[in-house]
């Protein structure tokens, strides 16, 4: 009986109901959510090979952006009911149009930038800008996997600069099983930041301790101070 089934069971009957007549489209209306975890990535891999291999044009509406990026081979972002970009995953991901696309695909961390004598100034360092006129502000996106943390054997003063970027402290480090958060506190002059910074293996430094930042220039984004 329907009852009887589980969740995820009636997922996957919905779903094979919708295709038993062999629709040219289907529309998937967050066919997922409601799912613990581990069965939601389960049915979304078996969904996807199913529409793979039956070729049907699908659209479908998802508040989670990995569930997107891992389904759709096209998407469209939807901003106050209008759409404000469209592109493939890795463009999406990588080239953001706007602040709200980048922060809609996962967390960023936030910093002022100034273009002085043809490169960005930022609380982490000089970076390459593209064209920028000089003396331009921008603000500065950075993702937690773009920073690169390196543990610092002497107990080097936050604020300091290494060749590679600013020494920051470690507040937290997480493990979280294939990778660690740390959350770390980054002093420039009289401005303070929180920095959230993820690291793959187990990266776990002692609370209160000094790691060098740096980023790579492709991991940086940067938009209109005004924006």
């Amino acid at each position: 009986y329907p009852h009887t089934l589980s969740g995820g069971q009636q997922q996957r009957v919905a779903l094979l109901r919708a295709l038993a007549p062999s629709p040219r489209i289907l529309l998937l209306d967050e066919p997922f959510s409601g799912l613990d975890v581990t069965r939601r990535a389960q049915i979304r891999q078996d969904t996807f090979q199913v529409l793979k291999r039956a070729g049907i044009a699908t659209l479908m509406v998802t508040h989670d952006p990995e569930e997107a990026m891992f389904m759709a081979d096209r998407i469209l972002v939807m901003q106050d009911g209008r759409i404000v970009q469209s592109g493939s995953p890795v463009d999406i991901y990588f080239k953001p149009a706007s602040t709200f696309v980048a922060e809609l695909f996962g967390p960023v961390n936030r910093f002022p930038g100034r273009v002085e004598n043809g490169a960005l100034t930022t609380p982490l360092g000089r970076l390459p800008c593209d064209g920028l006129a000089e003396a331009t502000e921008v603000r500065v996106l950075v993702r937690p996997e773009s920073l690169t943390l390196t543990p610092l054997e002497d107990n080097a003063p936050g604020g300091a600069t290494t060749g590679d970027g600013p020494v920051i402290r470690v507040e937290t480090a997480r493990p979280l099983g294939r990778s660690t958060h740390l959350t770390l506190h980054l002093q420039n002059g009289h401005d303070s930041y929180t920095v959230q910074a993820r690291m793959s293996g187990a990266f776990l430094p002692q609370t209160g301790s000094r790691v060098a930042a740096s980023v790579a220039p492709e991991g940086v984004l940067v938009f209109p101070k005004d924006e």
